[in-house]
């Protein structure tokens, strides 16, 4: 008995090690010679990537983007696009879809471009360039052939199905080696889930980014006041997926982040509500841009003491939209934060109760201004690191106006009588673009060529057209859909 026990033993060893090398053997010859000769573009891309495009229709990009190539060039670093197409043109691709990756190096950023192709379309490529196929360089068993068009040194293999090609040699060696990689992308639970999405649509064209390698990149896009903004999305630790549309001189995107991050620690909401409202109808004409939260906040989120040490207590509250805008005035800004309540019931809580100053002012025009009871406080921006004291404030249209002091709320009270934000061309523009329902929008209006847009962004080399034609910019946010936020981007040049 005992040594039948032991035999049952050694057969259970030896079968248990069989199942193992059987398993082993299946994955080497699957990863070595299935998987890889039927690679998804995807498999080919180094995970430290800072953006994806991936392009289903190449024919419809290229011609929708003639006109916006000088923005493609500065906003997702597309100078090498020509060269790409050129090799394109030699390929005759039988599949249009292609992929373009960008990685920074250094100062410098340089783009992967991989198509699926054939031995036979890539035989051609090489002799249509007159490249001799035993002039490489050798890189991991593979071949790098180098040729020059556009003004550009390009590298390029091909590895299996998929053709990569880049200006920066050392790019085009992360992607050989990843292309062998048993591990990729895919691998990445939330990248698989975001890109789980893409790969059920394949006619339109996506933009997958790196929250914070990706916003990183653009932070010497933005001025000082608004680096807050790339800072907020750039603590998003995983990736983002848009949906890229082009019309004329406009991009259009549409997609998701992840829900749990958005704008956690400065909006201190969940975004449960959305509405269709839209503040635009209080925000003057010559303002060039306004925010708004549109759902329920309550005043513990965005008020906070003006001296930190102070004994005065936050009144608790709660309002119904929080909008923020400025009017510039010669040299002098001009910063106004709204709440929007019940002004039929909450006014006397909003005057201040000093009995030892006067609390109520009439302009020249016979408008209200009053003393504000919250003169102890000020607001912080959800987006910017903007603050603004209630010292003030009027009552316009079911909003309370506050601002820092009088005469700058008789400014704006002069301003909105003559036209409102709203009757503005460019504002019916993004607002067509933009979901009718949403929880929170943002919307900057540049008017004029060539006006005055350092309160938003810095006009840097690496960014002149893009910042010298920007006439809109709006971005929203609407309600949460499984653990997701639908984010909707709206950018027009002149």
């Amino acid at each position: 008995m005992k040594n039948n026990g032991n035999s049952k033993k050694i057969w259970f060893t030896i079968s248990l090690i069989l199942v193992i090398v059987t398993m082993g053997v299946s994955i080497f010859f699957y990863h070595n010679f299935f998987r890889q000769n039927n690679a998804q573009l995807i498999e080919a891309v180094p995970p430290e990537s800072s953006f994806i495009l991936q392009i289903n229709n190449n024919e419809d990009f290229a011609k929708n983007t003639t006109q916006l190539i000088p923005y493609l060039n500065e906003l997702l670093y597309m100078s090498a696009l020509p060269g790409f197409e050129f090799f394109i043109d030699h390929l005759n691709l039988k599949k249009t879809a292609v992929m373009l990756s960008g990685y920074s190096n250094g100062e410098n950023i340089f783009l992967l471009f991989s198509a699926n192709t054939t031995v036979s379309q890539f035989s051609t490529l090489l002799k249509n360039l007159r490249i001799d196929h035993r002039n490489f360089i050798p890189f991991d068993k593979s071949k790098i052939y180098t040729y020059g068009t556009h003004f550009k040194k390009f590298y390029f293999s091909f590895n299996n199905n998929i053709v990569s090609i880049s200006e920066d040699i050392e790019l085009l060696k992360k992607s050989i080696v990843q292309h062998k990689h048993p591990r990729n992308l895919l691998s990445d639970k939330m990248f698989s889930k975001f890109y789980n999405i893409v790969s059920k649509n394949e006619k339109q064209n996506w933009l997958i980014i790196h929250n914070f390698r990706f916003f990183k990149l653009k932070q010497n896009l933005f001025s000082d006041s608004y680096q807050h903004l790339c800072q907020s999305l750039s603590a998003i630790p995983d990736w983002s997926i848009f949906q890229i549309g082009f019309n004329d001189k406009e991009m259009i995107l549409s997609g998701y982040m992840d829900y749990q991050h958005v704008f956690s620690k400065n909006l201190h909401t969940d975004f449960t509500n959305e509405t269709t409202s839209s503040p635009a109808h209080i925000v003057p004409f010559s303002s060039s841009f306004y925010s708004v939260l549109k759902q329920s906040i309550s005043s513990q989120f965005f008020l906070l003491k003006n001296e930190p040490e102070s004994s005065f207590i936050i009144p608790d509250f709660e309002v119904d939209e929080l909008v923020k805008f400025q009017l510039n005035r010669d040299t002098v800004v001009y910063q106004f934060i709204a709440f929007k309540i019940d002004t039929t019931q909450n006014l006397n809580f909003f005057i201040s109760a000093d009995s030892t100053q006067h609390n109520e002012f009439t302009t020249k025009k016979g408008d209200k201004i009053y003393l504000s009871s919250f003169h102890h406080l000020h607001t912080y921006s959800t987006i910017s690191m903007l603050n603004i004291r209630l010292n003030y404030f009027t009552v316009y249209q079911n909003y309370y106006i506050f601002a820092n002091a009088m005469t700058d709320l008789d400014y704006f009270l002069q301003q909105i009588k003559q036209q409102n934000f709203a009757q503005q061309q460019s504002y019916q523009f993004a607002k067509f673009n933009l979901p009718s329902n949403s929880s929170y929008e943002f919307c900057v209006i540049i008017p004029d060529k060539g006006a005055n847009v350092t309160p938003h962004f810095l006009s840097k080399e690496w960014h002149d057209n893009t910042i010298r034609n920007l006439q809109v910019f709006a971005f929203s946010f609407a309600k949460s859909e499984k653990d997701l936020v639908p984010v909707s981007v709206y950018i027009k040049f002149r």
